[in-house]
This record gives structure tokens, sequence and C-alpha cells, in this order.
């Protein structure tokens, strides 16, 4: 397992259980829009075996995930929301940029350029400290960004026990 420059580890997503699966077009509310689309089916009102905070974990890693996706990938996002044992599993799948869309700067998947001090750059590192485990892995046409988020509280998080 190596890290980049994204902080994540690089190594493939468990395996897991899908149940849900959305291509999310890369617009600035594609995040809001996937968050509420989820939260209406799984948690309002949470089941009594659901913890809310574990909801609020889910909601705020799907936003970090696409934004992201939105922000660095191409046109082809893909979400697949899945289940591994008491944990939801979160896959964004992105492709790398094939030309700048119109009226955005040019990104990098790769830059080597750092990222100017105090704008943007910790959604991931919040995505690593709520997550159970998260990581990156890298294909030849895309890249999987991932997270696992226990479904309880009391979970271990970010590699230590909460509550």
């Amino acid at each position: 397992m190596s890290l980049n420059q994204t902080g994540l580890p690089e190594q493939a997503p468990p395996t897991a259980e899908e149940v849900g699966r959305w291509l999310v077009e890369p617009t600035p509310l594609a995040a809001r829009t996937l968050r509420h689309e989820v939260l209406a089916r799984w948690g309002q009102p949470p089941p009594p075996t659901r913890d809310p905070v574990s909801l609020n974990r889910l909601a705020l890693v799907l936003s970090e995930l696409v934004t992201n996706a939105v922000q660095h990938g191409e046109d082809t996002i893909t979400v697949t929301l899945g289940r591994v044992d008491a944990s939801w599993l979160v896959v964004v799948s992105e492709g790398p940029p094939q030309a700048p869309r119109p009226g955005r700067q040019p990104q990098h998947w790769r830059s080597d350029q750092p990222q100017e001090e105090g704008v943007g750059g910790r959604g991931l590192a919040i995505v690593a400290a709520i997550s159970q485990r998260c990581g990156l892995q890298r294909l030849p046409d895309r890249h999987l960004v991932w997270s696992l988020v226990p479904e309880t509280a009391r979970e271990a998080v970010g590699g230590a026990p909460v509550g």
C-alpha cells in the first residue's frame, strides 16, 4: 500500500453488496442532489437500527467525494453505494479530464504544483478522518475513490474508537 498526493492509501475498495448506483452530472448541485436522494431513501427518518450520526457521516462523505470528482474529473462520474457488514461503502469513479469544460480552468489529475494555501484541499482529509477506511484505486481509464463509513457512532473511525 502506498500513499499518493491525495494522502489516501492506494488500494482497491472492499467487496460490497451494492444497494445503489448513480451517474452524476458534473454540476455544482450534483453532490447536494445525490446526498438528498440517498438520505431520503435510507435515512429520513432514520430506522431504529441506524444511528443519525452515521447517516450524517455518510452524507458528508458523499458530498466531499462527489464534489471532488466534479472539480477534478471528467464528465463521467459514477457513484456506487454498498454495504459491507455494518458499514456503508461509497465508491466514486471518475475519469481523467479529456478537455477543459466550458468556463473552467484546466485541471490535472496529478499536479506537482502545491495547492494555494487556504484554498480548498480539505475534503479528502475530512473523509479520511470520519471513515473506518478509505482509499484510491487507479485503473487504466478511471480512478476509484472510496470510503467505508460505519453505521453506528461507536464503530472505529479514522483508526480510533469513537464514543
